[in-house]
């Protein structure tokens, strides 16, 4: 495991959220999702055939995160960060509109 870094190292195993402004001002349920891996770096995808994973999402840092227990997970952190490159890949060729 890499030496951690005190700014990222709190967001290792988590779902991300960040608030899209204007519209989370007036319907505060809706925001944008990412994923960060066992280093604490974000991946999200940002717009067609776009996944940024090198740590900025693509509306602002993460406002509220979800820790997840990989604790039952077989393969463990290894295992984690190999799901989220291999679903990063899938979403590099898909489409996306937000509308």
């Amino acid at each position: 495991m890499a030496p951690s870094n005190n700014r990222t190292e709190h967001l290792s195993f988590t779902i991300l959220w960040s608030p899209l402004a204007p519209i989370t001002w007036f319907f505060p349920f809706i925001g944008h999702t990412g994923i960060a891996n066992s280093q604490g770096v974000s991946s999200d995808f940002q717009g067609p055939y776009y996944v940024g994973d090198q740590g900025r999402m693509a509306f602002g840092p993460p406002t509220r995160s979800l820790k997840i227990d990989i604790g039952d997970l077989n393969g463990g952190a290894e295992r984690w960060d190999e799901a989220i490159e291999e679903a990063n890949q899938v979403y590099r060729g898909r489409m996306h509109n937000i509308c």
